[in-house]
């Protein structure tokens, strides 16, 4: 039981983790599409 809980919570983390790394990606998308829009 304490193994599996272990996992679980190593995987929320993986889960969570991937989840901002793919907010944050998305924010530096759209921050370098803004800088483009206003440098043209």
């Amino acid at each position: 039981n304490k193994s599996l809980s272990i996992e679980h919570n190593l995987y929320s983390i993986k889960m969570k983790s991937s989840r901002a790394i793919q907010m944050i990606k998305e924010i530096l998308i759209t921050n370098k599409n803004h800088e483009y829009l206003t440098l043209y």
